[in-house]
């Protein structure tokens, strides 16, 4: 009787580690990266003056809803919206509360592929408000200009209203992109993305959203071709 007790339960403990999702690789600033684990929004050191409006992690294989991210900010849970799929399942996004604050912030993500193993790790960010200080203050003007010189956007932070008009110039004899972060899918904020801009070319955007807004230039990465824009 002992015996056949023994072999139902070694049958029930196979059968539900074929069935429950298991971790194959951690994501952690000294370790590769997960298994089809492809980029994250905010990405991983990031600071911020204001808190970006959601946490986004990018795969390139379809993901089940089992899938999930947790944010918490100097250890304690940060209130997110419902988890979200992108388009074909391979990213997963929760939005982040405008007023959670100044801190360190740790997302951790399970993304549950078909066979139900898991492509599961972390990254942090922080917030700082007082940072706020070092981006050039546009705010009350209708339109802005950044040139893209030296490989470098000039300026590269700065801090606007609602409804400016951010114009863009190269001035380098080389091609420059403006891209939203994070790279390589730029999809934190889809409508802020260029082709390619040749020598004088110009590109303009008007930020209506409040928020702090995260780009880069894809041909310069990770050259320190990067800028923000605080929309109050």
């Amino acid at each position: 009787m002992k015996i056949i007790l023994l072999l139902a339960a070694g049958l029930l403990l196979a059968a539900c580690a074929q069935t429950a999702p298991t971790p194959d690789t951690i994501v952690k600033p000294t370790e590769p990266p997960a298994t089809h684990f492809v980029d994250a929004y905010p990405k991983q050191g990031d600071q911020f003056a204001r808190v970006p409006d959601k946490a986004l992690v990018n795969f390139n294989i379809a993901l089940q809803p089992q899938s999930s991210i947790t944010v918490t900010r100097d250890g304690k849970p940060v209130q997110t919206g419902a988890l979200t799929f992108g388009q074909n399942k391979i990213s997963i996004a929760v939005a982040l509360p405008s007023d959670a604050g100044d801190g360190k912030f740790l997302v951790r993500f399970s993304g549950v592929k078909s066979d139900q193993t898991v492509t599961a790790g972390e990254f942090t960010f922080t917030v700082d408000s007082k940072s706020a200080s070092a981006y050039l203050d546009f705010t009350g003007k209708s339109d802005v200009t950044i040139k893209m010189k030296d490989i470098k956007f000039t300026p590269a932070l700065i801090r606007v209203s609602p409804k400016t008009k951010v114009t863009w110039i190269n001035d380098d004899p080389i091609p420059h992109f403006v891209n939203s972060d994070p790279h390589p899918s730029h999809n934190a904020f889809r409508a802020l993305n260029t082709l390619d801009l040749a020598k004088d070319a110009a590109y303009s955007f008007t930020f209506d959203q409040p928020g702090e807004w995260a780009y880069h230039c894809s041909a310069h990465v990770p050259a320190n071709m990067f800028g923000r824009v605080i929309v109050e």
